[in-house]
């Protein structure tokens, strides 16, 4: 004779409450990802939307891409165009250089030719060609925030007015 036990067994279970237990664990987790996910989709447009239009994400450049971190393919190691391993032929890829670019132009520091390629729309070899025409200045690879701003604003660059402020 068998010891009572309060332990369902195999012969009492009811396979359509087990069904309903997956649905109800499905659904559950389902919200829980969702609610990880929304604060990455509003900081991916957050950049998309100040990398195409400059209007100011209200945050860092720096704390969006840690929302949106998760993503990467390598590791992110910093915050500076330059050591951000995205592919520019996303979207995603081309809002984090542009977002990128132009917050180094905001806040005065030099912006890689990458990140001045994409906020331009033009390919980067055609910056690298009017750096050694002497058109633009390029030191090391990057262009002065003022001079950026002046090139950008001479092609109609949302967020740069004509005195390329």
């Amino acid at each position: 004779m068998s010891r009572p036990t309060t332990r369902p067994r195999l012969s009492q279970i009811d396979p359509a409450a087990v069904g309903r237990e997956v649905e109800q664990a499905l659904v559950s987790s389902y919200a829980q990802a969702r609610a990880a996910v929304l604060p990455a989709v509003a900081a991916a447009h957050a950049l998309a939307t100040y990398a195409r239009d400059g209007v100011s994400p209200g945050r860092s450049v720096g704390e969006l891409l840690g929302e949106i971190a998760p993503l990467w393919r390598a590791p992110m190691r910093g915050a500076r165009a330059p050591e951000v391993e995205v592919d520019p032929l996303t979207g995603l890829g081309l809002a984090v250089l542009g977002a990128l670019g132009r917050e180094a132009i905001d806040e005065g520091y030099r912006i890689p030719l990458r990140g001045l390629a994409v906020l331009g729309g033009v390919h980067l070899e055609y910056l690298r060609q009017l750096g050694r025409r002497g058109d633009i200045l390029v030191v090391d690879g990057a262009v002065r925030a003022r001079d950026a701003r002046m090139w950008l604003a001479s092609r109609g660059v949302a967020g740069y007015g004509e005195d390329g402020c």
